[in-house]
């Protein structure tokens, strides 16, 4: 109220929806913590199979939506062994191809055939419907959480900071889905925006 911030509640690692969203990004071949937008922009093209898609359902075990908020396994994220890579465990790997064993990792830049022409190999239906489910999942955790916030607090603003809030997908969701009137994203969701309100 007015220039005090009160914490109301704090959301402690290993449930952090970046970790979560950062393995996938990971999964699918791009970078951590720089290409989060081209999951975003990923889950995008799976939209028109969203009625199909099993992976919501399936990634409840690592990103679980509960009455409180959300929770998430870090042994699919952190916690574990990591041959593939360091922002995923070898548990992910298992849990993916466990549903489908040819849903390996996309290592960076990898390609494949597909009519006639090299592509991006996360371009494959299959991949790009992983990725609808992750965004699906993102995005049913923070609505929420948004609006038991609402609820509990009588809050009508929303204001996001960090790399999640710059998931413009999941923020118009919040805003269409949610008891939320407004919400402003502090832009500066890296290091940079440490200094703001020092």
């Amino acid at each position: 109220r007015g220039d005090t911030l009160t914490v109301k509640e704090t959301v402690l690692i290993p449930h952090s929806l970046g970790w979560f969203y950062a393995a996938f990004t990971a999964y699918l071949g791009f970078i951590p913590y720089r290409d989060e937008g081209k999951l975003m922009g990923l889950a995008a093209l799976g939209e028109e199979r969203r009625a199909n898609n099993p992976w919501p359902e399936r990634l409840s075990k690592i990103l679980r939506v509960t009455r409180d908020g959300y929770e998430v396994d870090p042994t699919f994220t952190k916690f574990g062994g990591h041959y593939f890579a360091d922002r995923f465990t070898d548990a992910l790997v298992k849990l993916v191809t466990g549903f489908d064993p040819t849903l390996e990792p996309v290592a960076y830049g990898e390609k494949i055939q597909q009519g006639g022409a090299a592509v991006s190999k996360y371009l494959d239906p299959r991949y790009v419907d992983l990725a609808w489910g992750v965004q699906e999942k993102l995005e049913e955790a923070a609505k929420a959480m948004v609006t038991r916030a609402v609820k509990e607090y009588g809050i009508r603003n929303l204001c996001i900071a960090g790399g999640v809030g710059l998931n413009c997908k999941m923020n118009g969701e919040l805003l269409q889905a949610t008891p939320v009137e407004r919400i402003f994203v502090q832009p500066a969701s890296n290091d940079a925006g440490t200094s703001i309100g020092a």
